[in-house]
């Protein structure tokens, strides 16, 4: 089973925990060494569409990267090669260009749990993160919309708007099934809480 998590730079404690043990003992482990590692595949576009080969001559296939960090703007050709990378822990886009993270655009990546998304993008799309390792998400001020199920289903600890937030609208459901998020402030911009809509428009 693979047992990867990206870490921010910090302080950690690991405990070990024993499930398979049929026994009253304390069980005791140490950690000698850990390794963070900053393997990083950077990625600055020439056009729209780029990305997939412009990573490609970094790796040997898509489904090898596990930290990206891509700036430029980006397309639809673009986004379709991201889902592609089944094994991506980390997406950095704070120097990408985009309006909106699509539909969809992150569902089935089952072991992202870092983004970071760019000053300028209005948009997050529906089931945008569903079903990712998401922890933190920074939503930057320009985004004025939350699509329905965006954050379903995720890992979410906490959202953070900031103060100049231009949030008016959060979809049926954002943030259904977050059992671990801890607080949620919404901004005051916000006007619409969207009841459920399974139309495609």
């Amino acid at each position: 089973a693979k047992c990867s998590e990206f870490l921010e730079p910090g302080t950690y404690t690991i405990e070990w925990i024993d499930t398979t043990a049929n026994t009253t003992e304390k069980l005791y482990s140490r950690i000698r060494n850990i390794e963070l590692s900053s393997n990083w595949v950077e990625v600055e576009m020439d056009a729209e569409g780029d990305l997939g080969m412009s990573v490609l001559e970094k790796v040997n296939a898509l489904k090898d990267v596990e930290l990206l960090k891509v700036k430029g703007a980006l397309n639809a050709t673009d986004w379709t090669n991201i889902k592609q990378m089944k094994n991506l822990l980390a997406l950095d886009l704070s120097e990408a260009k985009f309006d909106a993270v699509p539909d969809y655009a992150f569902d089935g990546l089952s072991w992202l749990s870092n983004v970071k998304l760019p000053e300028g993008m209005t948009s997050i799309g529906q089931y945008a993160f569903h079903g990712t390792q998401i922890w933190d998400i920074d939503i930057p001020s320009t985004v004025t919309y939350i699509g329905q199920y965006a954050f379903a289903s995720t890992r979410l600890r906490s959202i953070d708007f900031p103060e100049d937030s231009q949030l008016r609208t959060i979809g049926y459901s954002a943030f259904y099934n977050c059992t671990s998020l801890q607080e949620f402030i919404m901004p005051n911009t916000v006007t619409t809480l969207q009841r459920y809509n399974n139309s495609s428009d």
